[in-house]
């Protein structure tokens, strides 16, 4: 099977917790006092560490968080590190619009970029943060980096997965859908890396025996997903509410037409609506591929043919 591998970080929330986590990244200060101390003192950052819960002391303890050497950098680096939930500083939570805790947001006169998830303390992990608070430092972050080096090839492949992970890792999942569907509109550029990528992993091996068809495969779960996360599906029948089934295709394809979107949802749909379009546009005037068509009809499949596709690829999903 071909393999892409794309981490994505799922974090788990729970109820509010009354006392920060006992690491040694933090400052002693609540939200408010880290403002003041701001204020008066003038440190040029603030990183919040939101979390309503959901992770055990030891969880933390184990943290980068808690790594001597990192919180040896943030204090040397003069980071205030402050902690809050969401019934300490509702205000504050809702203006972040936390999706998922724990989030790190990175302060300096506005937010300037944040991260996803609790990773354990290692070496690489400790690099990785390191250069997210040095490249927050200086202004800009990693993933903006990468998309300046993108712009200049954007035929690195390799380059584009690690832009995927850190957007991930920021919690901009819109913009890296956007990044990795530029591969579906590039569709050959993609099969020819992982097919490169399947045979270095299966050296001494046999070769993969309908790479094409494995690929296909891959393309069908890939776009599933957002699909049916999305809403993207005609419903089968009416509303509880009376209303007649929906077709998520027409909504979304509204959404954008009338400049409504707002929320990171909403982006997202706008993504797929535009991949939709351009694989439309080359069909219109016969200059879609046959891979191209086929990407176009796993976006909009509904019913049999939806599960025709499923019967027809299913010996491929691995």
């Amino acid at each position: 099977m071909l393999r892409i591998i794309i981490t994505i970080v799922i974090v788990c929330t729970s109820l509010s917790i009354a006392a920060p986590p006992d690491i040694a990244c933090l400052s002693g200060f609540s939200v408010t006092e880290a403002f003041e101390q701001k204020k008066h003192t003038g440190p040029k950052n603030i990183i919040f560490i939101v979390s309503d819960g959901g992770f055990a002391a030891e969880s933390w303890s184990r943290s980068i968080w808690n790594d001597p050497e990192f919180v040896e950098h943030l204090k040397k680096s003069g980071i205030i590190v402050a902690y809050m939930d969401r019934e300490s500083d509702p205000v504050l939570h809702e203006i972040l619009q936390i999706s998922s805790t724990p989030t790190f947001v990175f302060y300096h006169d506005s937010i300037l970029t944040r991260l996803k998830g609790l990773a354990h303390a290692s070496d690489e992990s400790r690099a990785s943060h390191i250069e997210w608070i040095d490249a927050a430092r200086m202004g800009t972050t990693r993933s903006r980096q990468m998309q300046r080096q993108l712009d200049e090839d954007s035929t690195n492949i390799e380059l584009r997965f690690e832009l995927l992970k850190e957007l991930n890792r920021e919690g901009r999942e819109a913009d890296s859908l956007d990044y990795f569907y530029w591969l579906f509109d590039h569709n050959e550029l993609f099969y020819q890396f992982t097919l490169d990528q399947d045979r270095k992993d299966r050296e001494g091996q046999d070769e993969i025996e309908n790479p094409e068809m494995s690929f296909r495969a891959m393309l069908i779960w890939f776009i599933n997903g957002p699909r049916d996360t999305l809403g993207l599906y005609k419903e089968k029948k009416s509303n509880t509410d009376g209303y007649p089934p929906r077709d998520g295709w027409a909504r979304a394809i509204k959404l954008v037409d009338e400049d409504r979107v707002n929320t990171e949802s909403d982006r997202k749909i706008e993504v797929l609506v535009k991949l939709r379009r351009a694989l439309e546009a080359r069909r219109d005037n016969n200059s879609a591929t046959e891979r191209d068509l086929f990407i176009l009809k796993v976006l909009t499949a509904e019913g049999e043919e939806w599960q025709q596709l499923g019967k027809e690829y299913q010996p491929y999903f691995k």
